[in-house]
């Protein structure tokens, strides 16, 4: 048995993303990892944290997901509504880690870094009623993050239909 080194993988997993950078394989990566890393977290939160087998490879999940964001930032994610889409069905979750995960990917996609389309936008007004919901968060990281977001889309849709 070897014992395995998560944050040694994680960087070596992201040279070689690195690499590619300019490919949509990083991102895709990403989210595949991503709604990975959800899955098993649900899995475990339904197994009450008896499921030990897993750790290992969410500490993997969580390490190269860190990783990824860390060294590529927000340019690791190319295809904008593939991105919402995931983030969507990312934010129904109630886990704090997950969420804070999202939420803070979320921002990425909204610091203007990706390109956006009619189509983008529309799926980002279709955020907005789970982050009003999250604004009621009793986690105080969650609410100011969701109000935060909720405002800048909020923002951005005032702001398009004002021409400009």
């Amino acid at each position: 048995f070897v014992e395995r080194e998560a944050e040694w993988e994680a960087h070596c997993l992201v040279d070689l993303l690195h690499e590619m950078k300019h490919s949509n394989v990083p991102g895709d990566l990403f989210l595949d990892l991503l709604g990975a890393f959800v899955s098993m977290r649900q899995d475990v939160e339904r197994a009450l944290g008896e499921c030990e087998c897993e750790n290992g490879d969410m500490e993997m999940l969580s390490h190269t997901l860190a990783t990824l964001t860390e060294q590529l930032g927000p340019s690791v994610l190319r295809n904008t509504s593939q991105t919402i889409r995931t983030l969507a069905n990312i934010l129904v979750s109630n886990d704090t880690e997950t969420l804070t995960m999202a939420l803070g990917v979320l921002s990425g996609v909204l610091s203007g870094s990706m390109e956006g389309t009619a189509e983008d936008e529309a799926l980002l007004q279709d955020l907005v009623p789970r982050l009003q919901e999250l604004t009621r968060s009793e986690d105080t990281a969650i609410t100011d993050m969701a109000l935060s977001l909720e405002t800048n889309i909020s923002m951005r849709s005032f702001v398009g239909s004002q021409g400009g």
